[in-house]
């Protein structure tokens, strides 16, 4: 089974046919993979692509051959996914709203988020976030810092017509009159965070 946290069906459409068209014996080699990342337009931060690229050949290339780094479906997912979610970290690192969500969320410090914290939260309001979905990325850990956080979350793009974020999930759910008029100042504010599991 891939890891498909950071697709969504189009792209895990557009993905797995490049796989299927540039694969020799069921792998893919790195220098193809490089080239699929470096054209594709979902890519916005080039230099964080190309710190990613490194970090990965720089990881593989011990256990690979001479022959030059070759991935197989399921590794060819998972680098997508690592490329991916360096992308979406790399968005809302820099997000004042996704700031301020972290703050609201975090103890008393503000340097971490608990796991369990923002579950009972997605749980207490009835959201429908598949749970495992929703924290895939930073996988078993409890702590969160503001870096992993981001990980869990797309930055959309401020010309998107549909928003479909966290806070939408919210409103759904929303009873009191005063929760709904938040909701509705953080939608004139354009909150442009979108959860991935959707």
């Amino acid at each position: 089974m891939t890891n498909e946290a950071f697709m969504t069906k189009e792209n895990l459409a557009y993905f797995t046919s490049y796989f299927n068209d540039n694969q020799k014996n069921g792998t893919i080699s790195f220098d193809s993979f490089c080239t699929l990342l470096r054209d594709y337009k979902g890519i916005s931060d080039k230099a964080v692509l190309e710190e990613s690229l490194k970090e990965l050949r720089s990881a593989n290339e011990k256990k690979n051959s001479s022959q030059g780094i070759t991935l197989r479906q399921e590794e060819y997912f998972n680098f997508l996914n690592t490329v991916l979610k360096d992308q979406a970290q790399s968005k809302n690192q820099n997000d004042p709203e996704m700031e301020k969500l972290f703050k609201s969320l975090s103890d008393k410090e503000g340097e971490y988020v608990y796991k369990k914290k923002l579950s009972d939260i997605i749980t207490m309001f009835g959201l429908p976030v598949n749970l495992n979905e929703f924290f895939q990325p930073v996988g078993g850990q409890e702590q969160l810092n503001f870096n992993e956080f981001c990980c869990l979350f797309q930055a959309e793009k401020k010309d998107e017509n549909l928003r479909k974020t966290f806070t939408n999930f919210i409103d759904k759910s929303s009873k009191e009159q005063e929760e709904k008029e938040n909701i509705k100042a953080i939608y004139r504010a354009n909150f442009p965070i979108k959860y991935y599991g959707d």
